[in-house]
């Protein structure tokens, strides 16, 4: 059940482009996936608060290439297990107490989204 951190990122997007369905039928399998949110006809995001393993995470990218689609993921920096501090320089340094929120993801994307208090990290 998503919480209060996903609904109000879904909720930055218009309604008709939030919780769509997509079924895949073929000999090998059936697939259900639902987008958090559809961004064009080959962009969805995923809104990610909560542990997601390195193997659904494939799991997830083959079976959105199924449906032509590229997921963008958007997980939630506002937690105790992320660190977040500004340098003098005026970069971040961000340190992942939790290794899921970038070892999850590392051998699959190049780039993830970290949303911390209303700044989006890449």
């Amino acid at each position: 059940m998503p919480g209060p951190w996903h609904n109000n990122m879904e909720q930055l997007f218009p309604e008709h482009m939030r919780e769509i369905k997509f079924f895949c039928s073929s000999k090998q399998s059936n697939t259900c996936r639902r987008a958090d949110v559809v961004l064009s006809n080959c962009r969805t995001v995923e809104i990610q608060h909560s542990f997601i393993s390195e193997n659904e995470i494939i799991n997830r990218f083959n079976d959105w290439n199924r449906f032509g689609k590229e997921i963008i993921w958007l997980l939630d920096g506002n937690t105790e297990d992320v660190k977040c501090e500004k340098l003098t320089n005026g970069n971040f340094l961000v340190i992942f107490e939790k290794s899921w929120k970038y070892k999850s993801f590392i051998k699959t994307y190049d780039n993830i989204l970290l949303e911390i208090n209303g700044q989006i990290f890449k």
